[in-house]
């Protein structure tokens, strides 16, 4: 079954707040996810909240990720939509690396599937 995109959500939870707070640490996280799922990135927005918190979106060649910050509640979510797959796995290293955390729950949608698309076509 061809599958025409891959969605991957880490629900990142039980993270040092001062690592979720501010732009500075999340740009860094965010390009170091794309450059492991060897991601073309066509532009970067961030929003930087007050006091703390932060959104950040990446524009792909391949569709999009992003990642919302809740630093008083020691948690992130963070979205990858490609059209190629990506290694779940090592993003998930990053994930614990960066954000000083096991506790992350991942969840996996196929998207596009085509042998769905061309039955509701007929």
């Amino acid at each position: 079954m061809k599958r025409l995109g891959y969605h991957g959500l880490w629900e990142i939870n039980d993270s040092p707040s001062e690592l979720l707070k501010f732009e500075k640490t999340i740009k860094p996280f965010m390009d170091a996810v794309a450059d492991t799922a060897n991601l073309t990135v066509l532009s970067r927005n961030f929003k930087q909240f007050s006091p703390y918190g932060v959104t950040g979106v990446f524009l792909l060649s391949e569709s999009h990720l992003s990642i919302h910050t809740w630093p008083e509640h020691g948690y992130a979510a963070l979205d990858l939509f490609s059209c190629k797959k990506f290694n779940a796995s090592l993003i998930k290293e990053l994930i614990k690396e960066h954000f000083e955390t096991e506790t992350i729950v991942f969840t996996s949608i196929e998207r596009g599937l085509i042998d769905r698309l061309e039955l509701k076509s007929q």
